[in-house]
C-alpha cells in the first residue's frame, strides 16, 4: 500500500476515512464529488399545521439511524444522468487500493450501515475505473459486502451490550478479566489468566477476530468510556493476539499497567475479505 492508501486502511473511524477521500476528491477534481453518489441527504423535521384537512408532513429522515432495509432502498439506484461521463474515471486510486481500504473497515460501536455505505460511495468517487459501468459493478458488490459485514458485526455488537459476560464466557464467545504482555512479533501479545468456558472445542482459534477492551477500575465505574481495539487469534496456545490497526497494541499495554481487560469474538472476516 501507499502512504496515502495505509493512512486510510488504518484510521479507526470510518467518519474520519470518509473524510479524507472526499478531501482528496474535492482537491483532485477542484469540484465537489459527483452529484450522482449516495443520496438523499437527511431532511428536517417539518412541524405539522394547525389545518386538520392538510396531511400531516413525511417524518424526517435521518440516514445516520434510517432503518438498513430503507437505507439500502433509498440508495440503491446509482443515477449517472447527471454526471460527467468522466466523472468516475478520474479516480487517482487503483481498484486494488479501494478493496484494500474498504477490507479494512474497523468493527466498531461506531461503524454503522450508513458510514459503510458512504465509504463504498466515497472510495468510487476516488478511485480510477475504465468506464461508469465498472464503477457500478464495483460499488454494487462492494455495498454487499460491507453491508452484509456491517450486520454481522453489528449483531456481535448487540450481544456484548445484552448477554451477560458470564454467559458469554461459558458459550466460549469471550475471556473475561485478562491481563496483556508484550509477545516476541511486533503488533502482537500474550493474553493470560481471565475467566474462559471449559469447553476446549468453543476456545478461539487462529483467524479468529476479536474485540479487546480495558475493563473500569474497582469502584471508578462511573462515566468509564473503554478504549475498543480489534484483533486477531495469531495462536490458541498460548494465546497471542495481533492488533487489526498499527500501534494499538502500545496503546493497550501501557493501559495494562495493572489493569485487565475483556476480549470478545466478533465477525469474521475472512469471507468479508474474499
Amino acid at each position: 500500500m501507499t502512504p496515502l492508501v495505509s493512512t486510510i486502511a488504518s484510521s479507526h473511524s470510518v467518519a474520519v476515512a470518509i473524510q479524507i477521500l472526499e478531501e482528496i476528491a474535492f482537491h483532485h477534481r477542484i469540484s465537489t464529488p459527483p452529484a450522482c453518489l449516495f443520496p438523499p441527504p437527511p431532511t428536517p423535521p417539518v412541524p405539522p399545521s394547525d389545518d386538520p384537512s392538510i396531511a400531516p408532513p413525511p417524518p424526517a429522515f435521518d440516514p445516520a439511524t434510517a432503518d438498513p432495509e430503507v437505507l439500502v432502498e433509498m440508495t440503491t439506484a446509482l443515477d449517472t444522468s447527471n454526471c460527467d461521463p468522466s466523472a468516475l474515471t478520474m479516480g487517482i486510486l487503483s481498484i486494488k487500493d479501494a478493496t484494500g481500504i474498504l477490507a479494512s473497515l474497523p468493527q466498531t460501536p461506531a461503524t454503522s450501515h450508513y458510514l459503510g455505505l458512504r465509504l463504498v460511495d466515497a472510495l468510487v468517487s476516488v478511485t480510477k475505473f475504465e468506464n461508469n459501468n465498472s464503477a457500478i459493478f464495483f460499488r454494487k458488490r462492494a455495498r454487499w459486502a460491507v453491508l452484509e459485514f456491517c450486520e454481522e458485526s453489528l449483531s456481535s455488537e448487540t450481544k456484548l451490550l445484552r448477554i451477560p459476560y458470564t454467559t458469554l464466557v461459558r458459550i466460549g464467545k469471550c475471556i473475561y478479566g485478562v491481563t496483556l504482555n508484550k509477545a516476541g512479533n511486533p503488533g502482537e501479545m500474550f493474553v493470560n489468566g481471565g475467566q474462559k468456558g471449559t469447553d476446549v472445542a468453543r476456545e478461539f482459534s487462529p483467524g479468529d477476530n476479536l474485540i479487546i477492551q480495558n475493563l473500569p477500575p474497582p469502584h471508578s465505574q462511573e462515566g468509564f468510556q473503554p478504549t475498543i481495539c480489534e484483533c486477531r487469534v495469531e495462536n490458541a496456545r498460548p494465546l497471542i493476539l495481533a492488533v487489526v490497526r498499527k500501534d494499538d497494541d502500545q496503546k493497550l499495554l501501557a493501559m495494562g499497567q495493572g489493569g485487565t481487560f475483556r476480549i470478545d469474538r466478533v465477525a469474521s472476516r475472512i469471507v468479508y475479505t474474499r
